[in-house]
């Protein structure tokens, strides 16, 4: 059997008995994941989505330590062996079944999952000492069970260069809610947007173009006709996951348009425009009350400053909430000392050209991570 190639495909529970949703608690089950980690490829099922993710978790305290503390990153690496299967060079770690958020009944199904891990291709960017720069495919992981019994917990090993993409924070990371996959969860394609939107919460939007999203998303082969990416990912991913942010079971949800260039309006659409909603149920008073605050400060500098009146300056600041308020003041900043040179003739002209373009382009291409 080559790397679980001949394996039944292990994509999601099989059992007919409903698995019992978990709600969200408030500042816990957030776990740190690096950009540069969300932003590999992998055509993983939803069951290795949930094994990735533990994957992540069991690295916490180095994340965290490494974030807080400062240090080398390979350094700490060479701290994360088992006692049974050390990997030089990488990490191993055991991490028991009960950790991946699967029931026993379906811990057969998990060990398929976690085995054909062990095959997936992952493509890394690599640069030689001398420069050159090359692109390195190497496998996911290597996947240990005791022999001989129906082992409760399995060691995973992870090469150098992968375990670096997990704990690497040079490039920025994000927060997610690691009982929305491992628990709430079912299909890996609302997952894998759950995730990817989760690095835009505090702009509300996003837009990645059709081919970014095709790419991330493993479906570049499939579906060519984009009714069905709507049909099979799209949809069902956004019903999933409003359906659970309306449980409180999921923080985030998502909706979307098709952007397309000119006058087209059918086939394959240019960009994609994601919205992001945080769940009702997670949205406290004090949240709104913050937004508020965070709206009056900005309008009020831009009447004292630039005069505008009451109307444009609500215009104006419709999206300032107190995830992004820090974001305009900035902006604001740098638009006043600009806009205090003399040759500057219309300074309330200027401010509501510059701000509704920093508006504009805070719907960042997704693209511009890689």
């Amino acid at each position: 059997m080559e790397q679980g190639a001949k394996r039944k495909k292990a994509s999601g529970f099989k059992s007919s008995k409903k698995t019992e949703l978990v709600k969200l608690e408030e500042g816990k089950g957030n776990i740190i994941q690096p950009l540069t980690f969300t932003m590999m490829r992998m055509d993983t099922t939803a069951m290795q989505n949930k094994a990735v993710v533990a994957v992540v978790n069991k690295l916490q305290e180095m994340v965290r330590m490494i974030m807080y503390r400062g240090g080398n990153w390979q350094t700490s690496l060479a701290q994360l062996q088992t006692e049974d299967v050390k990997r030089d060079h990488g990490v191993s770690m055991k991490i028991y079944l009960n950790e991946f958020g699967v029931e026993p009944r379906n811990y057969a199904d998990l060990r398929d999952s976690i085995i054909a891990l062990a095959g997936l291709t992952v493509k890394l960017p690599y640069k030689s000492p001398d420069g050159k720069k090359f692109m390195k495919y190497t496998n996911f992981c290597d996947v240990y069970f005791e022999e001989g019994s129906r082992s409760h917990y399995v060691i995973i090993t992870l090469d150098e260069d992968v375990a670096d993409k997990l704990i690497n924070l040079d490039f920025g990371y994000q927060m997610i809610n690691k009982v929305v996959i491992l628990n709430n969860v079912k299909n890996k394609y609302a997952q894998k947007l759950y995730t990817y939107l989760m690095m835009w919460t505090s702009k509300e939007a996003f837009v990645v173009t059709t081919k970014e999203l095709r790419e991330n998303l493993c479906i570049v082969d499939k579906y060519p006709s984009f009714r069905h990416v709507v049909q099979r990912v799209l949809e069902p991913a956004r019903k999933e996951l409003q359906e659970l942010a309306d449980k409180g079971c999921c923080d985030y949800y998502f909706d979307y348009e098709k952007i397309y260039p000119g006058t087209k309006r059918t086939g394959e659409p240019e960009k994609i425009l994601f919205k992001i909603h945080k769940s009702k149920v997670f949205i406290t008073q004090a949240d709104l009350e913050a937004d508020k605050r965070s709206r009056i400060q900005i309008a009020n500098l831009l009447k004292s400053h630039f005069g505008f009146d009451e109307k444009e300056a609500a215009q104006l600041t419709k999206k300032v909430n107190h995830l992004n308020g820090t974001e305009y003041l900035s902006k604001l900043v740098d638009i006043e000392q600009y806009t205090s040179k003399p040759d500057v003739k219309d300074k309330k002209a200027y401010c509501a050209k510059a701000l509704n373009e920093f508006i504009k382009e805070s719907e960042v291409l997704v693209e511009q991570l890689d």
